[in-house]
């Protein structure tokens, strides 16, 4: 397989690193058309983007499955990009997207949304995917997600072989762990284009809040909380549809929300066994003038790592003997701590299960 341009390693914008919404997402997996319009699709998400041929008069998008319309998504065409949303979207529906200005159709496009495939293998770091045809241009790439919440995004391109498939091997460049988001982008012409993601299971708990975040594969989660003793102590349930491939709940009873403890046992659908919630040593000051800081802080053995300022995304790694984790400039790309700065340690088992630490400083 050739390769074409090589890997890129930036961080993703704080909106991704919070929830991966729509346009953020997939602005990131796809090049931007310089002037001519394009539609950017989303398989398994429920929202259609584009560029527009001109500001002004309004995006209409009408979905179909089969003969049957199932959904019309209307905007304003204020500026010349735009979002439309419509039902969670399927290989084989058709789309139609036209912009009318002053009562004149400018542009009217229909697009069949192809099968597309993507996989990531945690124990070979091997991606592999499939597209409709041969010989033709596909990016991908990882979004590390440590907990729940996401780093980086690191980013190939190349030519599918004479099947469509596109396989490569990340050893050396990245170690792929459960949770991890695969991403799979094709621009077919070169622009309009499609995208999906896919990850294993994952999930990431914080002791005294009752949200849950957490990566896997398209289908309902549940999470449970329990006591030492096995008493059900709160229960979330949500739903991974494909956009993404995170989810968000939050731990209830008895319709009332349900905060995290210190020696719960969390379990998660699609892995094995529990978690026991650990107590946080995580310490971070401030050193030197620039006040950058330094933290320490013990994961669970095993376990690798994630540091955010403020939800950005500045170091990962992996825990020393016995979980130890030391860092010396925890805010080397996002500026000097500064009272309030809230600083975050995420930490991860090979397993899928992770906590989240929090402090902010004084």
């Amino acid at each position: 397989m050739r390769h074409l341009p090589p890997f890129t390693h930036r961080p993703l914008r704080p909106a991704i690193v919070a929830s991966l919404v729509a346009v953020a997402l997939a602005v990131t997996a796809f090049p931007a058309a310089a002037v001519s319009p394009y539609i950017r699709v989303l398989v398994g998400g429920t929202c259609v983007e584009g560029h527009a041929y001109a500001n002004g008069g309004e995006i209409a998008v009408v979905q179909k499955r089969g003969a049957t319309k199932i959904a019309t998504g209307n905007v304003p065409s204020a500026t010349s990009d735009w979002t439309a949303c419509v039902k969670p979207i399927r290989a084989g529906d058709t789309l139609r997207v036209t912009q009318t200005v002053s009562n004149s159709v400018v542009s009217d496009r229909t697009l069949t949304v192809p099968t597309l495939t993507v996989a990531l293998d945690a124990a070979t770091d091997v991606q592999t995917g499939h597209v409709p045809d041969p010989a033709t241009l596909v990016n991908y790439g990882i979004i590390p997600t440590v907990a729940g919440l996401s780093t980086y995004e690191i980013s190939k391109g190349a030519l599918s072989d004479g099947s469509g498939n596109v396989t490569d091997d990340w050893t050396g460049v990245i170690d792929v762990r459960a949770g991890d988001i695969a991403k799979f982008s094709w621009i077919p012409g070169g622009l309009d284009g499609f995208f999906i993601t896919r990850a294993t299971p994952s999930v990431g708990v914080q002791v005294g809040n009752a949200i849950v975040n957490g990566t896997g594969p398209n289908g309902p989660v549940t999470t449970t909380i329990k006591t030492a003793t096995g008493t059900l102590r709160g229960t979330a349930k949500s739903t991974i549809k494909g956009y993404g491939s995170k989810f968000e709940g939050t731990l209830k009873s008895g319709g009332k929300s349900v905060k995290v403890k210190v020696g719960d046992r969390v379990r998660s659908t699609g892995i094995p066994g529990s978690y026991k919630v650990r107590a946080s040593n995580l310490k971070v000051k401030k050193v030197g003038t620039g006040g950058n800081g330094s933290l320490t802080a013990t994961c669970a053995p095993g376990s690798d790592y994630a540091i955010f300022v403020n939800g950005v995304w500045t170091a990962s790694g992996k825990s020393a003997a016995g979980g130890a984790i030391s860092n010396t400039n925890v805010s080397k790309s996002t500026g000097p701590l500064f009272a309030g700065s809230e600083v975050k340690l995420a930490c991860r088992l090979p397993s899928g299960f992770g906590q989240v630490f929090a402090v902010l400083i004084k």
